[in-house]
């Protein structure tokens, strides 16, 4: 008979209450996302908004890895 390793042990259960709270603040999770993703475009069109393009970030440039991103910084009076 092979003894019983520490990393063969299964996984203990969670409890049944904190199952429910996971998945209830993953929904709360995506649905916040979403109405971010949703509503960003509409708040940044708008007319009092100020938007400025900002110059291209560099990343991993020290290595010749460039990976260059367009910023931009939005800001509201």
């Amino acid at each position: 008979m092979a003894p019983v390793l520490k990393g063969d042990e299964p996984r203990p259960r969670p409890a049944a209450g904190r199952t429910k709270g996971r998945r209830a603040g993953l929904v709360f999770f995506c649905g916040v996302a979403i109405w971010n993703y949703l509503t960003t475009p509409f708040l940044l069109a708008h007319p009092e908004m100020v938007v400025e393009e900002l110059p291209p970030w560099q990343e991993n440039a020290d290595r010749g890895d460039v990976f260059a991103r367009n910023t931009r910084r939005a800001s509201s009076p």
